[in-house]
């Protein structure tokens, strides 16, 4: 049995999909977009093979005639994307702590897919230690 576990940004929900697929689903409908700031990266999980810690910090929230979306009341990190009725999730990416040997299977709404989400020859790309160097204070406690 495979499975793929993961938390939210503050830990207060813990999530553990059994059997998950390896397929990744992207979404890029304008709801999307405004919870997440972009694309939402999905695993498609049946609710019988999630195991939830922290319920009590799952605020859902319909969003759609047929789905609903959950978030994390802590910290406001994506949890899922639920059909009506339905008896699985898209359990969001984001939330899953090891992510070798996921693939993109399906896009959603490339329609409502902004061009200016893309790479440009003028994007700047930086490594973690560029980030941090950036914003992170110094050890004077002055930001960089």
């Amino acid at each position: 049995m495979t499975e793929r576990s993961g938390q939210c940004m503050c830990g207060a929900v813990r999530v553990k999909a059994l059997n998950p697929p390896g397929k990744v689903n992207a979404c890029y409908c304008d709801m999307c977009r405004r919870w997440t700031g972009g694309r939402f990266l999905s695993l498609y999980v049946a609710l019988d093979e999630l195991e939830i810690e922290g319920r009590a910090h799952i605020a859902e929230l319909q969003t759609s005639d047929w789905a609903a979306r959950a978030s994390c009341a802590k910290c406001a990190s994506p949890i899922w994307y639920r059909p009506k009725g339905g008896d699985h999730v898209g359990l969001s990416v984001g939330l899953i702590d090891d992510l070798t040997g996921l693939t993109l299977k399906y896009e959603y709404y490339v329609d409502q897919k902004r061009e200016s989400f893309e790479p440009t020859d003028t994007t700047i790309s930086l490594t973690t230690a560029e980030t941090i160097a950036l914003f992170a204070p110094s050890d004077e406690g002055e930001p960089q």
